[in-house]
């Protein structure tokens, strides 16, 4: 399993939803609901306009495979390049 922020948020807040997350049949997990659709967006919306105003150079692993976003930056995708 690759530590993620959202991993470490998770242990932070209650660490057996990691091993949950990690052991679990993912179908048993609750549907997800429009109103955590929306805030995941939001949220979303709201680090990529933090990131723009703070005129640092960064990179985007957004756009990139989940299995590459924790390799080196000479390493990652090229759209984390551009």
């Amino acid at each position: 399993m690759e530590i993620t922020a959202s991993i470490l948020y998770a242990l932070v807040q209650c660490p057996h939803r990691v091993w949950l997350d990690a052991s679990e049949d993912p179908a048993k997990r609750d549907p997800v609901s429009p109103f955590v659709e929306l805030l995941w967006e939001r949220g979303t919306t709201h680090e990529r306009e933090v990131i723009a105003g703070l005129k640092l150079p960064f990179l985007d692993v957004s756009k990139c495979p989940t299995k590459t976003r924790g390799a080196r930056p000479s390493r990652l995708c090229s759209a984390a390049r551009s």
